[in-house]
């Protein structure tokens, strides 16, 4: 679409996680697909708090969680300015090393 969304960008933007968990199914190359600002799927669905999304994200889709958007940002950075623990908690659960 015109903001440069993919599907997995906007089933990863609403939260829903069914259609998140059908589309890696089917098209798991996209998981690190990134918008023209730099955001993944995961990014999208951390700075959402959608924690759901961003499990599957990682555990089925293999996501780079210390993937940067053009700003330097990662998905853990961006749960934390928003403050969302739990998702800071599961991307810092599922980090190899922490990259803010």
């Amino acid at each position: 679409n015109k903001r440069a969304f993919n599907i997995l960008h906007y089933a990863a933007l609403k939260g829903q996680a069914i259609a998140v968990g059908k589309i890696l199914d089917e098209h798991k190359s996209l998981v690190n697909v990134k918008r023209p600002d730099g955001f993944t799927a995961l990014h999208i669905a951390a700075a959402n708090n959608h924690t759901d999304c961003a499990k599957l994200l990682i555990e089925k889709g293999n996501a780079d969680v210390n993937s940067k958007n053009l700003n330097g940002f990662t998905p853990l950075l961006l749960a934390a300015i928003e403050g969302y623990l739990e998702s800071v908690q599961l991307l810092i659960g599922k980090s190899k090393s922490i990259d803010l």
